[in-house]
C-alpha cells in the first residue's frame, strides 16, 4: 500500500513537472528570405528636446513591387506620452540633383 501511494505521488509530480515547463522549442531559416537592410544616414537635428524623446532607431529600404524604392524609417518614443512631430523626406535622382516634390 506505502509503495503504491509512493508510486502514485511520485508519478504526480513527475506529470505536475512535466507540465510546467515554458519553454518552446522554435526552428528557423538558416538563411531568412527577408532581411532588413539598413542604411546609412545623415540627421539633421532642429530640436534638441525632440531629440531627448524621440530616438530615430534606423533607416530600413526597400523595392516594392513597382520598383519604387520604398523607405521606412523606425523611431523610438523615449517619453512615457504621445509625441507628435513633423518629417521631411528629400528624394534626390541618378545625378545627385534635388527632386522638387509638391
Amino acid at each position: 500500500m506505502k509503495s503504491s501511494l509512493f508510486s502514485l505521488l511520485l508519478l504526480a509530480v513527475v506529470a505536475g513537472a512535466g507540465c510546467r515547463s515554458t519553454q518552446m522549442n522554435t526552428v528557423d531559416p538558416a538563411q531568412p528570405a527577408n532581411q532588413r537592410e539598413m542604411i546609412s544616414d545623415k540627421r539633421v537635428l532642429k530640436d534638441q528636446s525632440l531629440n531627448k524623446a524621440v530616438n530615430i532607431v534606423g533607416l530600413n529600404v526597400g523595392t516594392g513591387p513597382e520598383g519604387f524604392l520604398k523607405v521606412q524609417v523606425e523611431v523610438e518614443n523615449r517619453t512615457r506620452s504621445l509625441k507628435s512631430f513633423t518629417y521631411t523626406v528629400e528624394w534626390f535622382d541618378e545625378n545627385g540633383i534635388l527632386i522638387e516634390l509638391p
